[in-house]
């Protein structure tokens, strides 16, 4: 068993949207010894976002940065998602500002995630703000 195997069955929970299995595939690879990476907790947040679950997605985020892990633009664009999918528009929001703060760049997916997060409630002209940018 080694981190390809875990990455493996991690993107199998995600593509479900099972943030659950995920999470204990990660709890499992933790108790194998195996260290988690950037792609790891990708997988985990991506799970959680699918499932709609904002705040476990959150809860990755965090023990990936005490952990030491660097997030990069697609941890970023991921969490923005997350936010999208829970409806969390102006976490989304917040989470390109961080994504800025931190020194990473938006980009495409960024924007367009946000976008179409406010289209999904029905804010257009919060939609159309975005688009501008």
């Amino acid at each position: 068993v080694d981190k390809a195997f875990f990455h493996s069955l991690i993107h199998s929970c995600a593509k479900a949207g099972n943030s659950r299995a995920a999470s204990a595939c990660i709890e499992w690879m933790l108790t194998s010894g195996i260290q988690p990476t950037t792609v790891t907790i990708n997988l985990v947040i991506d799970a959680c976002a699918k499932a709609g679950s904002l705040s476990l997605a959150t809860r990755w985020w965090d023990w990936a940065i005490k952990e030491g892990l660097e997030p990069n633009s697609i941890t970023y664009n991921t969490m923005i998602h997350a936010c999208a999918q829970a409806r969390e528009v102006s976490k989304a929001e917040w989470w390109i500002q961080k994504m800025v703060d931190d020194g990473c760049s938006p980009c495409i997916v960024s924007f367009s995630t946000v976008i179409d997060a406010f289209a999904k409630i029905g804010s257009l002209a919060k939609a159309e703000t975005w688009f501008q940018k």
